[in-house]
């Protein structure tokens, strides 16, 4: 059986000024801030950037159950679609 690396994500964003921040936690990390975004923008994009990291089996955990179950069945909701492109995009070819 083949060790899965398990990913840390999470995402959030200060309502008042709706800037926002996302971070991935494996063997290493990343982060990183966007202006005029959504607690929703910023989990996705710590989940993508997560998966162009990844290398070999993963597990993706974030604290976003929805979007988790969103991601597993393949949806593609409408809102924060481009996002949605990037991770099934990221996802490609990998064990995810």
């Amino acid at each position: 059986m083949t060790e899965r690396t398990e990913i840390f994500t999470d995402g959030s964003y200060v309502n008042q000024k709706k800037n926002g921040g996302w971070s991935a936690v494996v063997f290493r990390s990343a982060s990183g801030t966007q202006a005029d975004t959504s607690n929703n923008e910023m989990e996705l994009r710590a989940m993508v950037e997560t998966l162009k990291m990844a290398e070999g089996p993963c597990m993706v955990i974030g604290d976003q159950q929805g979007l988790i179950q969103n991601a597993q069945q393949g949806k593609r909701p409408a809102w924060c679609s481009h996002l949605w492109d990037e991770l099934y995009s990221a996802a490609v070819g990998k064990d995810v």
